[in-house]
């Protein structure tokens, strides 16, 4: 059985993928306006009783979709009542110790904890990766997580969500690069100015670079207080994939200047959030390339150093 934790936004999104599986599922929610939205919309029955979850067993699998400052416990919860394969939603948690203390917890009880960064299977990154390898692989990667401020500060959240911003949302565009070069191994961080979101003050700009595990160079920066959006660029010798928006991709060959856009196959669904619906199935399969959370603790020293975000860390030893 598949269990659906959260009857939120997020857990529509899920629900719609699973209905089109065909799969069954169970929807355990936290509240009854989220509750009655959702079955409205996906026209199931949510369950607000979390006694449901008694009954897990060792081959069900539950997606944790509650929201973010609550992805931690819940998951804490879902493994000590003896879920063996979780996947939560990005980014885990808001604090790296509570990543770090779900990956040891999982660990002590032979569970599996996925972390569900769905860009990394957008059919422009699938694209980009493709034509890397015909032409002999990657040589750099280059990417950057320039957020709109002002148009954040409208959008209501917990403080906590607000002084981890790079995690909870920036996060997602690092992924796809580090999905496409390997975890990094050595890196110099640079951070200059400061803005206010909500009531935290925030670097204004970063910039750095490094190496990877599978020894890749690689650069970055964002400047969270002038224009500027996500972007992703992966190189090889005669080609440079340019991802900007996430979900296009231009190609600039070798000797020329040109940005070639690449038609890409058509999504599974426009319905579905881009890269969910391959993510959902992969899980589902057991397929490798759904994030496993030691990959995300393994980058913990290097988003520490990058955001000036200290949250405790000592877990790791």
């Amino acid at each position: 059985m598949i269990y659906l934790i959260g009857a939120g936004l997020m857990a529509i999104e899920y629900a719609k993928i699973l209905n089109e599986m065909r799969v069954d599922f169970i929807v355990v929610g936290r509240g009854a306006l989220s509750a009655k939205r959702f079955e409205d919309k996906i026209n199931k029955k949510v369950s607000l009783d979390f006694k449901t979850l008694d009954n897990l067993g060792p081959k069900d699998l539950v997606i944790n979709s509650v929201g973010h400052t609550e992805l931690y416990s819940v998951t804490k919860q879902l493994l000590n009542l003896g879920a063996k394969k979780i996947l939560v939603e990005k980014p885990g948690a808001v604090k790296f110790s509570e990543i770090i203390e779900l990956n040891n917890l999982s660990l002590k009880l032979n569970s599996e904890i996925y972390i569900a960064y769905n860009r990394r299977f957008l059919s422009s990154m699938q694209k980009a990766l493709e034509l890397i390898e015909e032409d002999d692989g990657l040589s750099a990667i280059h990417f950057e997580f320039s957020e709109l401020m002002d148009r954040n500060r409208q959008i209501q959240k917990p403080e906590e969500v607000y002084r981890t911003w790079f995690l909870a949302n920036s996060s997602h565009v690092v992924d796809m690069a580090f999905y496409a070069a390997g975890n990094p191994k050595k890196f110099s961080c640079y951070r200059n100015g400061e803005i206010k979101l909500g009531n935290q003050i925030l670097p204004a700009s970063y910039i750095g670079s490094g190496i990877t595990k599978k020894d890749i160079p690689f650069t970055y920066s964002a400047y969270w207080d002038a224009p500027g959006r996500w972007r992703l660029e992966l190189l090889s010798k005669n080609y440079r994939c340019i991802l900007s928006p996430l979900e296009t991709l231009k190609l600039m060959k070798r000797n020329t200047f040109t940005e070639i856009d690449i038609e890409l196959s058509q999504q599974i669904s426009d319905e579905f959030k881009p890269g969910l619906y391959t993510q959902v199935k992969m899980f589902i399969e057991g397929q490798v390339g759904v994030m496993n959370i030691k990959e995300h603790v393994d980058r913990i020293d290097f988003y520490s150093q990058l955001s000036g975000i200290n949250d405790p860390i000592d877990l790791m030893g």
